[in-house]
This record gives structure tokens, sequence and C-alpha cells, in this order.
């Protein structure tokens, strides 16, 4: 039976520097999750990533732009880099 890995990223503006760290960790040893999952600034982490948007631009949009909290600065980098589809699926792969 082959094991199954997934990734859950917890809330919290600032930890989203964490989040991205992991990724990166989990990029440079081949390490592909088959189940994300997360919670505010992990949410948005988690679905960036699956979606396409680069670690880079991730990190790039936690690093800049002072004036606004860590969740609308990486959520204006997710809206404006990609189109995130959702749906509660309860695990399954949106259609």
């Amino acid at each position: 039976m082959s094991r199954r890995i997934a990734l859950v990223l917890g809330g919290g503006g600032l930890k989203g520097f964490a989040h991205i760290g992991v990724l990166r960790a989990l990029a440079e040893r081949s390490i592909v999750p088959d189940i994300y999952a997360g919670t505010s600034i992990g949410a948005l982490i988690s679905a960036a990533h699956i979606s396409g948007t680069s670690i880079w631009i991730l990190f790039r949009s936690l690093s800049t732009g002072r004036s606004s909290s860590p969740v609308t600065r990486i959520g204006n980098a997710i809206t404006s880099a990609t189109m995130i589809s959702c749906s509660p699926t309860q695990g399954r792969a949106p259609q």
C-alpha cells in the first residue's frame, strides 16, 4: 500500500512565511502532497500553490506592501496571478 501525504496549513497571517518555507522544502525534496487543506492564510497559500502560483510570487506578495494584512496581500497576489476554482467536495477534486 502506498502512503498518502496531506499538507495542512494553519491560520495566522505571519505564519504564511512559514507555510511558504514548508512548500519550498517539500519541492526541494520532490515531495508532492496528495491532499491540501488550510485555514485563513493557510487556505489561501494552499489554493494558490495548487493552482500554479509560484513560491517566489507568494513570498514576494507577503514581504511587500506593509499597509495591509498578510492575508490581504496574499489574496491580492492570488487574484492577480490566477483564477482559483474552489468547490466544497469533501476531498474530491473540483469538477
